[in-house]
């Protein structure tokens, strides 16, 4: 039955360990600080793709409502500039390690 062992009888299972756990990797636990770090640059990534919005409305001449209109292309830029800084936040941790280590 796709790979699974079915036990019949109580001699099968005393071959197993009695103290067999499963092992499951533990995520890092993220702190207050660590979610708060990460809430700020994602308002500072917002902020910069707001800003980005108002120069576009300025310079196309638009009505400010523009602005709440396409409040989800701010979100979407906004998500592509956290991506963005999330790339070169592991890029410097990695070559940081890279030059600690030697």
């Amino acid at each position: 039955m796709h790979g699974r062992k079915i036990y019949s009888t109580n001699l099968e299972k005393k071959d197993e360990p009695e103290n067999r756990k499963i092992m499951i990797p533990k995520k890092p636990a993220k702190t207050g600080t660590t979610r708060k770090r990460e809430v700020i640059i994602f308002g500072v990534c917002f902020l910069a793709a707001t800003i980005l919005m108002l120069i576009g409305i300025i310079m196309d001449r638009s009505p400010a409502k523009e602005l709440i209109m396409k409040l989800h292309v701010t979100l979407i830029v906004a998500l592509v500039f956290y991506g963005v800084v999330m790339v070169f936040r592991v890029l410097y941790h990695l070559i940081s390690n890279f030059w600690i280590r030697k």
